[in-house]
């Protein structure tokens, strides 16, 4: 009778220690999934589709977190030094993203933000940083994303980054519809749209300028 109950006990902390199942994928997020893939593949890093198999569904991230990157059984923020080896692309399957919910008060780049930043955690094992990276701890940092998402873009998948190489960079007052854009992107997600699109200088204008648009 001792033995059984010291086998009950011990399988009782067995289970409790194991993996805990991921959430289901919210398939509202997958616009942003095929938008982060497409953006690496752009700066020449691929990103599988069975790395974007990753769930991302709305829950509790923490405490003020926008979101998390966790693996199940690891507790809320398993991003840490002892889990470091669990995040890196061989182990994709075990991760999932938790967003909080609140984020949707926010426009669409906001949204965008958050989600790349969490992906960056699960795939690329990125860890926070306090210099100008949608990496910094909080996107309430990063108020010039819309105007300089295209270098936020090049920092976030490893190129080299300078945020003065365009110069004074403005939101374009007027677009000449004859004008090709040197980077665009456009798609929709949780029902809304967004626009983004980067022109070298003009005949009429000396400097870069981005188009923007939020629907």
């Amino acid at each position: 009778m001792q033995n059984t109950l010291i086998y009950l006990f011990l399988g009782l902390i067995l289970a409790s220690c194991g993996p805990k199942k991921a959430p289901q994928n919210d398939p509202r997020f997958n616009s942003l999934k095929i938008q982060f893939q497409a953006e690496a593949a752009a700066r020449g890093v691929e990103v599988s589709d069975g790395e974007l198999s990753i769930p991302i569904s709305f829950g509790n991230a923490g405490l003020e977190n926008d979101g998390v990157c966790t693996v199940p059984g690891m507790g809320k923020n398993a991003f840490s030094a002892a889990a470091n080896t669990l995040f890196n692309r061989d182990n994709f399957e075990r991760k999932f993203i938790k967003i909080n919910p609140s984020i949707l008060e926010k426009d669409l780049f906001y949204i965008e933000a958050v989600v790349f930043h969490e992906l960056a955690h699960c795939l690329f094992g990125r860890d926070h940083t306090d210099s100008k990276s949608l990496m910094n701890e909080s996107q309430e940092n990063n108020t010039d994303y819309p105007l300089k998402r295209t270098l936020y873009l090049d920092e976030l998948f490893g190129m080299d980054t300078n945020f003065l190489e365009f110069g004074r960079l403005n939101f374009c007052p007027i677009v000449d519809d004859e004008l090709e854009p040197i980077e665009e992107a456009s798609y929709e997600a949780f029902g809304r749209e967004l626009s983004h699109s980067l022109f070298k200088p003009s005949e009429t204008r000396d400097q870069f300028c981005v188009l923007v648009e939020l629907k």
